[in-house]
């Protein structure tokens, strides 16, 4: 897991020097019109790859012997932009991670599993840095479900299930994030959003990807 979050740290750190080599490029760029964030009004699509580090149900710590709480799953966004300041975004994540058995002597611990399912709706608020490079923080609602089972086998006629439950519930989320115009069209993004808890423990993900503005 410690490599996965310096992949990650490097990736945000190529994310920064992107954006600011973006802003020497503002100032280079003179054939680009000071009107070109409004060609990006409209509807916009994207995907992507999101770093979240979860804490898992009460009971469920045994879990960490086969995988942690912290992991990586996939995402995708559609919004609107209505102008250069606001727009409203839908978002859907999905994180899963299972494993079969780890044994030590008489003892097998798993199978298991941990699944999040996530679909928000956001308001974001954007300032548009330069001409290429925007900043932005988020507020919005998630509906998530999360589904854990975790089973220990203490010998071939005794095991114990420590979890099996399945949560629903609407979760409050704010973040914050930067996107770079590689063109009119397409741009990288990069964001951290907090979940607070809501009988689900509290959720923080990294979503980064591309997205394409008609």
């Amino acid at each position: 897991m410690v490599i996965k979050f310096s992949i990650l740290s490097v990736i945000i750190s190529m994310l920064v020097s992107i954006c600011s080599y973006g802003k020497g490029i503002d100032q280079q760029d003179t054939n680009i019109s000071p009107v070109l964030a409004d060609s990006r009004l409209g509807v916009y699509f994207g995907g992507q790859i999101v770093p979240y580090g979860h804490d898992l149900p009460e009971g469920a710590s045994i879990s960490d012997t086969l995988f942690g709480s912290r992991s990586i799953g996939l995402g995708a966004v559609l919004g609107y932009q209505f102008n250069r300041y606001f727009s409203l975004e839908g978002s859907f994540y999905y994180y899963n991670g299972s494993s079969g058995n780890t044994y030590s002597g008489d003892t097998s611990i798993g199978p298991e599993h941990h699944y999040l399912y996530s679909g928000a709706i956001n308001a974001k608020f954007l300032y548009p840095v330069s001409r290429r490079f925007t900043v932005f923080g988020l507020t919005g609602i998630a509906l998530t479900h999360e589904d854990t089972y975790n089973k220990v086998i203490y010998s071939p006629s005794s095991s114990t299930v420590m979890v099996d439950q399945q949560n629903n519930r609407l979760m409050p989320q704010v973040g914050v994030g930067m996107e770079f115009y590689l063109t009119p069209g397409f741009s990288l993004s990069s964001s951290m959003i907090y979940m607070f808890k809501n009988n689900i423990n509290s959720i923080t993900y990294f979503p980064i990807g591309v997205n394409y503005h008609f």
